[in-house]
């Protein structure tokens, strides 16, 4: 097993781990990511196939976790585990120690796997987003 850097050929197999999870699996985005963010997003990997990944994006300030994904027949194994703490050191190592991420309340019963690594959910927050289509 090892942990490597994603690349854009790797994306047809995130997909299909993203997909039935309600993630972005946009081949569009993933490249802007991955343009923007080459060394803090993660895979592991096995045997050639993706267990796990993550993504990890700095915007020059503040990091970001997402889109973290463990193949369902490989979970409860510690990769997810594994692939956050290191898309953590990466965006650390980009010069920041203000990491985030987010959490739909649909997917709460996986907040008790961040809080073991170290987040803490942040209650006086809401998190918006443009539902008009135009840039802000």
């Amino acid at each position: 097993m090892k942990i490597r850097n994603m690349t854009l050929e790797d994306f047809p197999e995130l997909a299909a781990l993203w997909e039935p999870e309600g993630m972005d699996s946009s081949r569009d985005h993933y490249q802007r990511v991955l343009e923007r963010n080459p060394d803090t997003c993660w895979v592991v990997e096995e045997g050639g196939e993706i267990l796990a990944a993550a993504l990890g994006l700095f915007d020059g300030r503040r990091g970001f976790v997402q889109s973290v994904v463990v193949r369902k027949d490989c979970r409860n194994r510690g990769l997810g585990a594994q692939v956050v703490r290191k898309t953590i050191e990466s965006l650390r190592e980009c010069g920041t120690d203000r990491i985030r991420l987010f959490v739909r309340k649909r997917n709460s019963g996986v907040l008790k796997f961040y809080e073991k690594l170290g987040f803490a959910v942040e209650e006086g927050c809401h998190y918006l987003y443009d539902t008009s289509g135009t840039p802000v």
